[in-house]
């Protein structure tokens, strides 16, 4: 007999962190993957439900106190439906419906899907960014796809619990030694050197309004070029993330009014399971770590000259704890009560709103999509992608990933008709950029 579900369990410090960060975001997470056909929509609606046991904490709702928060497993999840199935005719519009849909995670499980239904099938994940960062998402999507291929060949299979599984950042800085933490430690100066001084920041002119009015851009970057992209790459011994951060780099001041004193930051994340020897977690949960780039004031005259200051900062950066500067930071707040932590943090982060020019933009690259692990039999997928939590303006959140020969690009943002010209444009900007190396 399978050890049963408790019902409270423990919240670490990084879901109380993502939790307060709802001020500047919907903290939703997806994974959208495209079928060569048309899958088993009640196969698929199971394996959701034992995925939800598999890993209890997405299957919980989020229960707050005045010391420690904790998740709530609920106990009726076989009442729920878990996966929609919509037959549409625009299969676009009702993802962006999808994406753009809250949940609610004092009630809600912390993941719900759908599948999108023309001539082919579109299946759709929702994960909180409360319960798992982008690496966690691609995880649970492996881990239906194993689910879902198992239940083809035994109806009753039911997959193991994930009891055991720490779901701490303790599980990354336990790998280092105390010599270790101190550069840990000074990576923290660095990175309020890099993010705060001087104190001026850029963005692009987002209008702030409707929360609740939202929407994605979502661009990708085809085979041909991205294979083109790669050769220049490899000539140039740069990796593709360089090479998209400075695209975006030239496309943003092309765009913007700053002053030429104002550093060219860009904030990123760091996935922490690199530092982990499988590189992957005990369970799902979050485990990233931001990145703050700061190439100076000028970008160079030519693409090559923004690749060279990309690049060179991110290889500093790789080989001096990337990711972990927050790391010291968190450990304070871990000293309090999360209402306290809650105050402060919701407080901070509604100051970075009201200000014009207070939080760079940020690039999350949530990394490779593993066509070896997202296979869940026939038919095949054709396509998958990852798309980042909608940001509220001022604050612009663009999102990368990758699957086989193809990259996507997305942002989700709020006040639909005044920011998504001004998006598009962005996005028309940084593919003219990469058609400099792709038409040569």
């Amino acid at each position: 007999m399978p050890q049963p579900i408790p019902k409270r369990i423990r919240a670490v410090l990084s879901d109380q962190i993502i939790f307060s960060m709802r001020a500047v975001g919907d903290m939703q997470i997806h994974c959208i993957v495209l079928f060569d056909g048309m899958i088993d929509e009640d196969r698929m609606a199971r394996a959701i439900r034992l995925g939800l046991d598999s890993e209890p904490v997405l299957g919980s709702r989020f229960s707050t106190s005045l010391w420690r928060p904790c998740w709530e497993y609920r106990h009726d999840l076989n009442n729920l439906e878990l996966c929609k199935l919509i037959e549409t005719t625009d299969v676009n519009q009702e993802m962006t419906k999808f994406l753009t849909s809250p949940i609610d995670p004092f009630g809600d499980p912390q993941v719900q899907a759908c599948i999108l239904r023309s001539k082919k099938d579109v299946f759709c994940i929702k994960v909180n960014h409360i319960a798992a960062d982008a690496g966690g998402v691609k995880e649970f999507a492996y881990l239906l796809a194993s689910i879902y291929r198992e239940l083809f060949n035994n109806p009753g299979y039911i997959p193991e619990i994930n009891l055991k599984g720490s779901r701490s950042l303790r599980q990354v800085s336990g790998k280092f030694t105390p010599l270790h933490k101190l550069g840990i430690i000074r990576r923290t100066f660095r990175n309020l050197k890099n993010n705060v001084y001087p104190n001026r920041y850029w963005t692009l002119p987002l209008v702030k309004g409707d929360h609740d009015d939202r929407t994605f851009v979502i661009r990708s970057i085809n085979s041909e070029r991205f294979q083109s992209i790669k050769s220049y790459c490899r000539t140039n011994t740069v990796t593709l993330n360089d090479v998209i951060i400075a695209a975006f780099y030239r496309a943003f001041t092309q765009l913007t009014d700053r002053n030429v004193k104002t550093p060219l930051r860009f904030m990123n994340t760091a996935d922490l399971r690199r530092y982990l020897p499988a590189g992957r977690g005990e369970a799902i949960c979050n485990l990233s770590g931001f990145v703050y780039l700061n190439i100076g004031q000028t970008v160079g005259e030519t693409f090559n000259d923004t690749v060279s200051l990309v690049h060179h900062q991110m290889d500093f950066m790789k080989k001096d704890y990337i990711g972990l500067g927050d790391y010291p930071v968190i450990l304070f707040l871990k000293a309090f009560p999360f209402a306290l932590n809650r105050r402060l943090l919701d407080l901070m982060y509604k100051r970075f709103t009201s200000m014009k020019n207070a939080f760079p933009p940020c690039i999350t690259n949530m990394g490779v999509i593993d066509k070896s692990q997202l296979i869940f039999g026939d038919p095949p997928v054709r396509d998958a992608f990852l798309t980042a939590p909608v940001m509220y303006p001022p604050i612009l959140g663009i999102g990368l990933s990758g699957y086989g020969e193809s990259v996507t690009v997305s942002a989700g943002f709020s006040e639909t008709d005044a920011n998504k010209p001004i998006i598009e444009r962005l996005f028309n900007k940084m593919e003219d950029q990469l058609q400099l190396i792709t038409s040569k």
